[in-house]
């Protein structure tokens, strides 16, 4: 039996050809299971290559398991972005809150200003050896920090209980990892908090515009209060 969680990752980015490799040397008969909370269309013919008559199985919403997530959207302009992501932890505390970068220099950049504001917190990207990576989601987890400034791929499968808040420094490249990243918060019927910082570029904005299509939700427009 292979199963692969978080499969549309996995079959893509920077793990495809190892784990494509790893199946290709498995026995041919076997049951190979994908599990994935986005289904894009290399998941689909991945699944044709090494399935065998694979059946798709959707779980539908329901009042338990929809996500009960409020979505806001901050204007944020680069030469600021650190300042304004500062006064939105303010503006929103929270006592466990997951923020995703697009780059490990952000990540480092805003590791750096956490600690210079006296914010207990830790950093998680693929540069970092795999016992810190594990001592950091595990203080996390404890409650023991209140920030985890993370990378995609380092805070992929990160299951927090206790997580409040999720913050999109960057806008993710596409509408299936916001979907990802927002589901860190609100799980098993809890409340959570989405919030984004976005750029006034034409690419982010047509972006909002296409994960509010997508999840069938309008992310709330604020403004950062500046005596926060």
């Amino acid at each position: 039996m292979v199963v692969l969680d978080e499969a549309d990752r996995l079959l893509d980015d920077a793990f495809a050809e190892e784990i494509k490799s790893i199946i290709d040397l498995l026995p041919k008969p076997r049951q190979t299971i994908f599990f994935s909370a986005t289904f894009p269309e290399a998941i689909s013919e991945l699944s044709q290559k090494y399935q065998n008559n694979p059946v798709r199985i959707n779980i539908k919403d329901t009042d338990e398991n929809k996500l009960k997530i409020d979505q806001f959207v901050y204007a944020a302009e680069k030469p600021e972005k650190i300042d304004t992501l500062m006064l939105i932890l303010k503006q929103h505390p929270s006592k466990c809150t997951l923020i995703f970068c697009r780059t490990k220099a952000a990540v480092d950049q805003i590791g750096e200003r956490l600690r210079q504001e006296k914010i207990t917190s830790a950093i998680l990207h693929a540069d970092l050896k795999q016992p810190d990576r594990d001592s950091a989601t595990n203080a996390f987890r404890k409650g023991q920090i209140q920030v985890l400034v993370a990378t995609d791929v380092a805070a992929r499968g990160i299951d927090i209980d206790i997580l409040q808040l999720v913050i999109n420094f960057d806008l993710p490249s596409s509408v299936e990892i916001y979907i990802h990243r927002i589901g860190r918060t609100g799980r098993a019927g809890r409340n959570g908090l989405a919030v984004s910082m976005a750029t006034a570029t034409e690419y982010e904005t047509e972006l909002v515009q296409q994960i509010e299509t997508a999840t069938g939700v309008k992310m709330i427009r604020r403004q950062v209060e500046k005596h926060c």
